[in-house]
C-alpha cells in the first residue's frame, strides 16, 4: 500500500492531533548516521510524521530520535530471549513497543519488503511476516488505534 493512501486514511479520520514532519535534512542526516538508505515509502512517512506521535503509536519507539538505538535493542532482546535466529544484515528495525516486540523491513527489498515482527511472548522460532509492505503495516496500526478508541467511546 502506498503511503499516500495511508495519509488519506489518516486525514479522513479527522485526528485531533496532526503530524509533525521531519525535514529532508533530518531524514538525510539520519540515513547517514545509520548508514542506510530508506525506502521511498519510509522516507515519505518520516517527511509526513517523523517528529510527532500525533495520537498513534503513543507508547512506542519509532520517532527519528528513537531510530538510532532500535536495531541494537532488538539484537539484545533476541539474545536475552535465546531466540534461535539473528536479524538479517539488511534489517531495518523501525518500531519497538515496551521492549518486548519490534518490527523490521529489509532495506534491500525497498518498498516491496514485507514487515516482520518479533514478539517475545508469541514468536518462538522465526520472525513473523505481519504485513505485505510498510504502508500496509501503518494502515493496520492506524485502523487498530481508531477501532480501539471507538470501542471505548473515545475520539481519536
Amino acid at each position: 500500500m502506498d503511503i499516500t493512501f495511508v495519509k488519506a486514511l489518516f486525514d479522513g479520520l479527522k485526528f485531533t492531533n496532526q503530524p509533525e514532519p521531519s525535514t529532508p535534512d533530518q531524514v538525510q542526516a539520519l540515513e547517514k548516521q545509520l548508514g542506510v538508505t530508506f525506502s521511498k515509502s519510509y522516507k515519505d512517512f518520516l517527511l509526513w510524521m517523523g517528529q510527532s506521535r500525533c495520537g498513534i503509536l503513543i507508547a512506542d519507539s519509532w520517532l527519528t530520535d528513537d531510530l538510532p538505538d532500535l536495531k541494537q535493542k532488538a539484537i539484545k532482546l533476541l539474545e536475552t530471549n535465546n531466540f534461535p535466529k539473528k536479524l538479517p544484515p539488511d534489517a531495518f528495525v523501525f518500531w519497538m513497543s515496551q521492549g518486548y516486540v519490534f518490527t523490521y523491513t529489509l532495506l534491500s527489498a525497498g518498498d516491496n519488503s514485507p514487515v516482520f515482527r518479533y514478539h517475545s511472548t508469541l514468536d518462538t522460532t522465526d520472525f513473523t511476516p505481519i504485513a505485505m509492505t510498510f504502508g500496509d503495516w501503518l494502515n493496520q496500526r492506524i485502523t487498530e488505534h481508531v477501532d480501539r478508541l471507538k470501542s471505548f467511546g473515545k475520539q481519536w
